[in-house]
């Protein structure tokens, strides 16, 4: 599908703004502060349901407005969908529509329309937090598998009230036994079907990166992904039961699927460690674009993707050898941002295939 309006009412910085394209490559220039990420995490979220940055709705409602409302019209095979997302702060009510029919679950949704994100602060999945990390590969793996997303909010659902029940064993020093078995099953039910589901994706990835990293950086380097779980050797049931002592006395879960990581390799060193600047940057382009060709495979439609702030971490160099791989067939659409309307011209050459929208704050 390709984007064809976007209209934003009272997300996070906009009060209003509207955009219509025909183009398959589309621009938001325009100083710092003029809204350019806020537009394309509003696309994000029309195909994923929710914020790539932030978890918490009200967080994308305008200062001192009581709802969002994003609007849009996509088309495929010349045929118009349109799609709305809304908010009601007041009401706390959610509501996704697709042709002005509202989804009994948000899940139905996502994949129709896959979609990668890459954002400056991804740099940091290279060097530390392992939660960026699993973020990739469940973003990854929910548009491709609805039961997988439906898994993983029941997981951590079960998880935040498994933790309350632990925290107040070590306030009162007793607990209820039978309440936590019963958290217990549902998250060895969860966290086994998550776990396997990483397993099995984690290597897809990898099957991907190795050659997306010679093409993209040059190098010759062995780009590896190695999926790293506290479940791998264990049952989840054990895991459960060898930690319950130190859970009982910490206040929460100390073992499980919310601890798994994925390690990054270059000739088999791990590269946060060890590698450079350059390194790093081509090896998250090509986790992206994995990201992207699996999607595509898996889901057999092509995805949109959406890069914030272009030049942040990339060289001029860089991007032109990216922008050459998305203009594949394989991609849909493809959405940029950067603070300079004429960086953006002379990469492109002033050429037809791009729309530039320059932004000014509301």
């Amino acid at each position: 599908m390709r984007l064809r309006y976007l209209e934003l009412s009272n997300f996070k910085n906009h009060a209003s703004r509207e955009f219509q394209t025909e183009k398959k490559f589309v621009a938001f220039t325009g100083l710092n502060g003029s809204g350019k990420t806020n537009i394309l995490d509003a696309i994000f979220y029309l195909c994923f349901t929710k914020s790539y940055f932030n978890n918490i709705e009200i967080y994308n409602v305008k200062h001192e407005k009581s709802y969002f409302r994003l609007a849009s019209i996509w088309t495929s095979n010349n045929e118009e969908v349109k799609i709305v997302a809304q908010y009601n702060a007041e009401k706390k009510q959610k509501k996704i529509l697709f042709d002005d029919l509202p989804y009994k679950k948000f899940s139905d949704h996502i994949g129709k329309i896959p979609v990668v994100m890459i954002a400056p602060d991804d740099q940091l999945m290279m060097l530390q937090f392992s939660e960026e990390r699993r973020k990739y590969i469940d973003i990854t793996i929910s548009q491709m598998d609805r039961l997988y997303f439906e898994n993983l909010n029941r997981y951590n659902r079960i998880l935040k009230q498994r933790n309350a029940l632990l925290k107040s064993f070590v306030e009162r020093g007793t607990i209820d036994e039978s309440l936590l078995n019963s958290y217990d099953a549902e998250i060895i039910e969860s966290g086994t079907y998550i776990h396997e589901k990483r397993k099995e994706v984690s290597t897809q990835i990898n099957n991907h990166l190795c050659s997306l990293y010679k093409t993209i950086s040059g190098d010759a380097e062995k780009a590896e992904l190695s999926y790293v779980s506290q479940i791998s050797d264990n049952t989840y049931k054990d895991i459960l039961e060898q930690s319950l002592h130190a859970d009982k006395y910490s206040g929460r879960t100390t073992k499980g699927i919310h601890k798994d990581d994925l390690e990054f390799l270059l000739n088999g060193t791990a590269l946060r460690k060890f590698g450079s600047q350059g390194q790093q940057k081509s090896f998250l382009l090509s986790l992206k674009i994995a990201q992207l060709e699996l999607l595509f495979e898996n889901n057999k439609v092509a995805p949109i993707i959406i890069i914030d702030d272009i030049f942040a971490k990339l060289d001029e160099e860089r991007v032109r050898n990216l922008l050459s791989i998305l203009r594949s067939d394989k991609i849909s659409q493809i959405f940029i941002s950067d603070t300079s309307q004429s960086r953006i011209e002379n990469v492109f050459q002033h050429s037809d295939e791009i729309e530039i929208f320059e932004l000014t704050a509301q």
